[in-house]
C-alpha cells in the first residue's frame, strides 16, 4: 500500500490538517524557478559591484 497509488482522494479534513501542520506540496521545478528568479534579480541589482 506504500506505492503511492491511491484509489480515493484525501478528505477535506485530512487536507486541512496537513496544511495546519505546515506540510505543503511543492514541486522541485517551482523551487528551482524561484531560486533562479531571486538570483537573477540580485545579479541585476548588485552585478555592477562585482
Amino acid at each position: 500500500m506504500a506505492d503511492g497509488n491511491r484509489s480515493e482522494k484525501p478528505s477535506a479534513r485530512k487536507l486541512l490538517k496537513t496544511r495546519e501542520d505546515g506540510n505543503y506540496v511543492v514541486s522541485k521545478e517551482f523551487t528551482a524557478a524561484i531560486q533562479f528568479t531571486a538570483f537573477f534579480i540580485l545579479l541585476i541589482q548588485f552585478g555592477d559591484r562585482l
